[in-house]
């Protein structure tokens, strides 16, 4: 959460400064302290229970459930950091902001890189 979680905050804070359509009961988007200040603690609650997952069961491997459990972890995770700086759920850079940080959390785990489009 490291490289990637800085490339998600980057597009997450251009993806609210890019001016959009406008809806009509549009969120008030929050100062850069109360973002900052909602970024890490919903980082702080991640990193904790993510933890706390994975010192369950008998490693390398982690039980399906607790697999699953990760996996709504990292949703849950993603929707707080996205709503962090864009408080619209419904629009379409926060699904864009959200899936991105969905992405990176995926290839963080397994070590991955993206796949180059051809």
């Amino acid at each position: 959460m490291t490289k990637r979680l800085a490339g998600t905050v980057i597009l997450a804070l251009t993806i609210v400064a890019v001016p959009g359509s406008k809806s009509e009961a549009q969120l008030p988007t929050p100062s850069p302290d109360e973002a900052q200040a909602c970024l890490g603690a919903a980082m702080t609650d991640y990193n904790k229970a993510n933890l706390v997952l994975m010192q369950q069961g008998t490693p390398p491997l982690m039980s399906v459930q607790a697999t699953i459990l990760q996996r709504r972890l990292q949703e849950q995770y993603c929707f707080q950091f996205v709503q962090c700086v864009n408080g619209d759920p419904d629009s379409a850079p926060f699904r864009a902001a959200f899936d991105s940080c969905l992405r990176d959390e995926a290839l963080e785990k397994y070590d991955a890189v993206p796949r180059k489009e051809e």
